[in-house]
């Protein structure tokens, strides 16, 4: 890392090969420093919304949300039914589903 640091400091000495010593360097310091580099997370693919049961009170469509501390979920539009917050999007749909399953068994 040190050496990554000192060959990028060295500004005209190594031309081309800059680019490459910036990449590695980035690429190190996001293995030993995770959290100078936060990820987002990303949309639910066209797949995963598939796989969503739609909402026991007739809506069309459902809103993505994003978390704080980098969480998703899932809410009807028009009931505000909502999973909470999880981790990841394949979590967040299962327990969407599973909350229309317990609501369908409810109302019969």
């Amino acid at each position: 890392m040190i050496k990554l640091g000192d060959l990028i400091a060295e500004d005209d000495e190594w031309g081309a090969d800059r680019d490459y010593y910036n990449r590695e360097y980035r690429r190190v310091a996001k293995i030993l420093y995770p959290e100078m580099y936060p990820v987002r997370k990303r949309k639910p693919s066209q797949q995963l919304i598939n796989t969503l049961k739609p909402c026991n009170c007739g809506a069309n469509g459902w809103a993505w949300k994003r978390y704080a501390e980098n969480k998703v979920g899932f809410c009807c539009k028009k009931c505000n039914e909502s999973t909470g917050a999880y981790s990841t999007n394949a979590k967040a749909r299962d327990v969407w589903n599973k909350l229309i399953d317990d609501k369908k068994i409810k109302k019969k």
